[in-house]
């Protein structure tokens, strides 16, 4: 006896595609743009961490110092050093005008206790060896005579003529918050640059435009 075959299945139809619905079809549109902007936003931040990068490399190198410290200067350069009264070492009465006749005079704050000034003031002094006029030290009000002295005098620079801002007024004026501060200027109290802490390639920067001939005019001295 023959058993009848199973019946053959109905072939399966593919079931029609469901369409989205108007509000899918926005949650769909709205995941697509925020996918976009996530991914805008992590190259953004990426690209600024490289740029960070390298911004952080070029203040690390010594170029780099150099311009961020004259900027840093150039922010809070006065105009003018004040007409200010000043007290030489030998007892003299001057004022800081008359004291900074030259064309270019290169004006240092100088203490006993600061160690960048041990270094810088030999430096200026070597510049305007051929020209001592145009260097012109100035020591605080608060300094001992002694100690100044004593100090002057293991550089060996006993002789050496300082004046002192009896009235803070030099050192208010030129804003002077950190040793050394080294000033170039013109007649007048003049202010065109300023040297802010020991910087070996800026110092011998500024004494080069101080002592230069007079036929290679630094810009603006006058």
């Amino acid at each position: 006896m023959t058993t009848p075959a199973p019946p053959l299945a109905a072939a399966s139809s593919p079931e029609p595609k469901r369409r989205l619905s108007p509000f899918e079809a926005r949650l769909l549109q709205r995941a697509t743009r925020a996918d976009v902007a996530y991914c805008v936003a992590i190259l953004s931040l990426a690209a600024l961490a490289l740029w960070s990068g390298n911004a952080a490399a070029r203040s690390l190198s010594p170029e780099g110092a150099q311009k961020t410290s004259a900027l840093l200067d150039e922010l809070e350069l006065p105009r003018a050093l004040p007409n200010a009264a000043l007290s030489r070492n030998d007892g003299v009465v001057t004022r800081l005008w008359d004291a900074t006749t030259e064309s270019r005079t290169l004006l240092t704050f100088y203490a006993p206790w600061c160690a960048p000034c041990q270094e810088e003031l030999p430096v200026l002094i070597n510049g305007t060896r051929e020209k001592p006029a145009q260097l012109v030290v100035v020591v605080g009000a608060d300094e001992d005579p002694a100690e100044v002295k004593r100090q002057l005098g293991n550089l060996g620079l006993s002789n050496l003529r300082y004046h002192v801002d009896t009235t803070r007024a030099v050192q208010s004026g030129g804003r002077v918050s950190a040793l050394p501060t080294t000033f170039l200027l013109g007649r007048r109290g003049r202010v065109h640059e300023r040297v802010v802490g020991y910087s070996g390639y800026r110092l011998h920067t500024l004494v080069w435009k101080a002592t230069q001939e007079m036929s290679q005019p630094y810009a603006n001295v006058e």
